[in-house]
């Protein structure tokens, strides 16, 4: 709504740049404490003391990039000109950077400007928004409470990934439209006083996002944990994997031993507090996941097993082995060491079953 509203009255939200060389520096917000508007000029004196820009880059000399003589080409802009400056055309390029670069192939200095704080490209972006869109088999997962399972999970499952494909698409797409490059590069929001661009931007108040953000947090972490426990006590009592017989039992009808490793193995991730490295190893997990579903599809069907009898009528076995292709290209793109560790990992786990199976 904020975005569309933008469209007619836009926000101002300014962000001070210099440049040089033809490349625009976006400066932080606390060199000029945090006080853009006010400080974000060449002036060598303000009430009588040193500006902190000038403060910052000519008596300090923090800056490797930025020198004095840069100073005459400092500016502000709007960094949310809205829809009504259309901004897609110039978002439209990818702009992937190395760590602490402002532009490809081209260093910043982090003491006053906004820099990449981790190495970027198409394919590590992948891994890190994959576990946005994994929960197609959040259906699958809680089959045992649904009426007719056969028909719930294949239309609900389809509805959502149309559902959630529509918002993260024209989200993407109207962020393009409306926000700065610059700015939406700027990951923590260090030239806009910390702030969330998200937040700034939402209509009415920029606690709709942040309240937004925190329900979605929790209702996808509830969604694990419930699901997860779950997941793991029905593979227990399957008792194809010896490991987990404590896993099989239950306090008042819940998984209580898996819920408390889930919740362990969660409280792990959390604590690593890199989520561009959680989000990848993740991913990897996901896709391992989705791997063995095809893979099993493929062999179900191969070997006519009788109760294998998928009611989709365009269905073929090609199609599964084109999703292994994919989810395995996928892994080793994203990061192949990973991919390996995790298949490695995969097939241990097969192995102990053919063995455990076997005695």
């Amino acid at each position: 709504i904020g975005i569309i509203k933008s469209a007619i009255s836009p926000i101002y939200l300014p962000i001070c740049i210099i440049e040089k060389d033809n490349v625009k520096h976006l400066l932080k917000s606390s060199i000029l404490k945090n006080n853009v508007i006010r400080y974000c000029h060449s002036n060598i004196t303000c009430n009588g003391e040193i500006c902190p820009l000038r403060q910052a880059i000519c008596e300090n000399n923090i800056s490797s990039s930025i020198d004095c003589n840069d100073l005459n080409n400092v500016y502000l802009i709007n960094g949310i000109p809205g829809l009504k400056d259309w901004q897609f055309k110039n978002n439209f390029k990818s702009m992937y950077m190395k760590d602490e670069e402002i532009k490809n192939g081209i260093l910043g200095d982090s003491n006053v400007e906004v820099v990449s704080k981790t190495t970027t490209s198409f394919f590590i972006l992948v891994g890190i928004f994959f576990p946005s869109v994994t929960g197609i088999m959040a259906g699958s997962n809680r089959s045992g409470d649904l009426k007719d399972p056969s028909q719930s999970i294949p239309r609900g499952t389809i509805l959502a990934v149309i559902t959630t494909s529509v918002i993260y698409i024209l989200l993407a797409f109207l962020l393009a439209c409306s926000i700065q490059g610059i700015l939406l590069r700027d990951r923590d929001g260090l030239s806009i006083n910390q702030q969330l661009v998200e937040a700034v931007i939402a209509w009415p108040s920029s606690y709709v996002i942040i309240i937004g953000a925190l329900c979605a947090c929790f209702g996808a972490g509830l969604q694990c944990l419930i699901g997860a426990p779950r997941l793991l006590q029905s593979v227990a009592k399957d008792d194809i994997m010896p490991l987990l017989k404590p896993f099989q039992s239950t306090f008042r009808n819940e998984p209580f031993k898996a819920l408390l490793f889930t919740l362990t193995l969660s409280e792990i991730s959390v604590l690593v507090a890199n989520l561009d490295i959680v989000t990848t190893i993740v991913s990897e997990f996901f896709l391992m996941c989705y791997l063995s579903v095809n893979l099993v599809c493929i062999l179900q069907t191969l070997l006519h097993e009788p109760s294998w009898r998928p009611r989709f009528r365009f269905y073929h076995w090609l199609l599964s082995f084109v999703g292994v292709v994919v989810c395995i290209s996928i892994m080793l793109i994203s990061s192949w060491y990973l991919a390996l560790i995790t298949l490695t990992i995969g097939i241990i786990v097969y192995l102990y079953i053919w063995y455990a199976g076997a005695n």
